[in-house]
């Protein structure tokens, strides 16, 4: 399911590698939105090799990420596309019913008082018995498939490439479109490269531009973790069908704020939104210059 900010959740983790894109540093977000089809190789670094190479950034590690060359020729023009399903795999949550539940919850202590006094006893005791009298009824609620849809990606991408042998180019756009697995959640990607190489005996110059964008939306039903730690001996719905705020309005005096359970489909109907929107531009331009046979002259800019 798509992050709401590839950015925001990793551009300040400490342990995340440094990642180059055709000799040149580039970010996550970079990376994660680059056309498949035009990758030539990605290798991994993290030996002391890559530190002695990239200094101290490259101490977690390098991903080094190469895209294809133009090839030399006519104008050759080619369309790729790719589709893909994402379904949840609600199988691998084994979780407790309505009957287990409540009965750890009773031997956990949960509807013991103690040393809190009669009265809050006899709160406790009520709060069990109904509860135990709807998981009698029949209530058995399995909230995981409620926030969860399959998911489907489609992209297409368009290239083209030539030259001759001096002067070579290459120009592609992408575009991807990614339906999250959780309901409501989605990220559009799109982006495009530029790519000329001009080299003769002893002069070789690369400029590579690369532009990126990413529009998306969060999923109203919020974090799924809501769903797993739901409870299953309460009805997601009233007898009317209409969705309450709280599954379980206890009468516990000593009840907590965490204590109190919020039913994780009220948010979800309030029809609430969170979008965001990013876009990167990356222009590399690199100059390699041989004077005599073992000296060569370099420089980078980005």
């Amino acid at each position: 399911m798509p992050s709401a900010s590839l950015k925001d959740e990793f551009g300040a983790d400490p342990n995340q590698p440094l990642f180059i894109l055709d000799g040149f540093e580039a970010t996550l977000q970079t990376i994660i939105d680059l056309d498949m089809n035009r990758i030539a190789s990605v290798t991994l670094l993290k030996d002391a090799a890559s530190t002695a190479l990239y200094g101290a950034k490259a101490a977690n590690g390098v991903v080094v990420v190469a895209t294809k060359e133009p090839e030399p020729g006519a104008v050759r023009i080619s369309y790729s596309g790719d589709f893909s399903v994402s379904a949840p795999m609600l199988g691998v949550y084994n979780m407790m019913n309505a009957a287990e539940k409540l009965e750890f919850e009773k031997l956990a202590g949960r509807y013991t008082a103690g040393s809190q006094g009669v009265y809050t006893q006899i709160t406790r005791d009520s709060i069990y018995n109904a509860r135990l009298s709807a998981v009698e009824s029949g209530v058995n609620t399995y909230w995981l498939s409620e926030p969860v849809r399959t998911g489907i990606t489609q992209g297409h991408s368009i290239y083209a490439d030539g030259g001759d042998g001096s002067m070579r180019y290459s120009a592609g756009v992408n575009y991807k479109t990614i339906g999250g697995v959780m309901k409501g959640s989605k990220r559009d990607t799109w982006g495009g490269n530029l790519k000329l190489s001009y080299r003769n005996k002893k002069l070789n110059i690369m400029e590579n531009l690369f532009v990126n964008g990413a529009e998306g939306s969060e999923s109203p039903y919020g974090s799924f973790a809501t769903f797993v730690n739901a409870n299953p001996y309460f009805k997601k719905r009233l007898a009317d069908g209409s969705i309450s705020r709280y599954l379980d309005e206890t009468t516990d005096p000593n009840a907590t704020d965490a204590e109190i359970s919020t039913n994780p489909l009220y948010n979800a109907g309030l029809g609430n939104r969170s979008n965001n929107k990013s876009l990167g531009v990356q222009n590399n331009l690199s100059l390699i210059y041989d004077i005599y046979p073992g000296l060569r002259f370099r420089a980078r800019c980005r």
